[in-house]
């Protein structure tokens, strides 16, 4: 099936953070000076409803750090506001949202895409903070739709379908013949599905979890290469 549009998720789909989860986690407890209880494996674990809605990113670090005391064992006090906002602040510094490089395979895929398709982009995060990635790629005038989903904005985030159908009508495009993009199944690939488009899940290789085998809903594709995707164009 040639499609007429493609949506993209952003993170871990077209960028990927230049430092590891596991390095950002060091560098935050070398700066903060305490032995972090926490693994990368906890926090990438801790459902998202769990997490408060914040208004800075280092308000989300802090949340998240929040949640996670709860959710595990550790030594930290879940109502030590002080220790955690600052580890939310130094988290802030370090991973900078700008500080991004493409996925292997991705930047061919947007080339062929322009080429060939109608582009769009959906990501959740602030634009603010997501226009930095894609100043930092060069791609900022790539899509011709955009969509940003935050908790405070009009538009809700994915796994919501709504911000994948608005990328679709500002695109002028039928779901039956369009396909979304996305690394992560939970949120994507069920945005994607109930948005009535095909979906393409490219999950992201991180050492210390693996992706389900048999998710559902069942993706209409499947590629760990980004790029691999081209041939579906």
């Amino acid at each position: 099936m040639r499609y007429e549009g493609v949506v993209f998720d952003l993170d871990g789909t077209v960028c990927v953070s230049r430092l590891s989860d596991a390095e950002i986690q060091r560098r935050v407890a070398d700066r903060v000076g305490v032995e972090l209880p926490w693994t990368v494996t906890d926090l990438r674990a801790t459902p998202p409803d769990e997490i408060e809605t914040p208004a800075t990113r280092a308000e989300f670090f802090q949340n998240l750090y929040r949640a996670v005391v709860e959710r595990i064992d550790c030594r930290l006090d879940p109502d030590d506001a002080d220790l955690l906002a600052e580890l939310g602040r130094v988290t802030a510094a370090v991973n900078e949202p700008g500080d991004v490089v493409f996925r292997d395979g991705a930047e061919s895929l947007l080339a062929a895409a322009r080429e060939r398709c109608a582009v769009g982009l959906v990501t959740n995060g602030p634009e603010s903070t997501q226009r930095q990635k894609l100043t930092t790629l060069g791609i900022e005038d790539t899509f011709d739709a955009t969509v940003f989903c935050t908790p405070s904005g009009d538009t809700p985030a994915k796994p919501d379908p709504a911000p994948v159908q608005r990328a679709l009508s500002s695109l002028d495009v039928d779901p039956s013949r369009a396909v979304f993009v996305g690394n992560d199944h939970g949120t994507d690939v069920v945005a994607g599905h109930h948005a009535g488009v095909d979906t393409v899940w490219v999950p992201t290789n991180r050492p210390h979890e693996r992706p389900p085998t048999d998710p559902e809903p069942t993706p209409t594709h499947r590629f760990d290469d980004v790029g691999a995707a081209t041939s579906l164009l």
